[in-house]
This record gives C-alpha cells, sequence and structure tokens, in this order.
C-alpha cells in the first residue's frame, strides 16, 4: 500500500504559543495534515506562550 508523503510525514512545533498553535490550524486545513502527524512539545504545564503567561502558570506548584 503506498502513503502520501503527507501521510508518513510529522510536524514538530516547539512551544504552544499562539504562533504554534495557528500554525497547526494551518496546516490542519490547508495542508492537509492530520492531527496525529502533528505534535506541539510545551514545557509549561499551559498552552498560550505569554498570553498563558499572563495567567499566572509560573507560580510555585
Amino acid at each position: 500500500m503506498d502513503q502520501s508523503p503527507l501521510e508518513i510525514s510529522h510536524t514538530y512545533f516547539v512551544g504552544g504559543g499562539l504562533d504554534s498553535l495557528a500554525g497547526a490550524v494551518y496546516l490542519l486545513e490547508e495542508g492537509g495534515f492530520k492531527g496525529k502527524s502533528m505534535h506541539i512539545i510545551e514545557a509549561l504545564p499551559i498552552s498560550g506562550g505569554l498570553q498563558g503567561a499572563k495567567r499566572n502558570c509560573f507560580r510555585k506548584m
């Protein structure tokens, strides 16, 4: 069974900020990527980049 390059490709976004999330949405809607082949790597417990930081996500856990 032949697979297209999009079926075997994986995309990684570093950081869960708005730019990464917008890029992921763009690839889903316009690029033909499947959600299972996309990975967003975020070090903090909340997504959103600086918008998430405004919610005090740097507090001690």
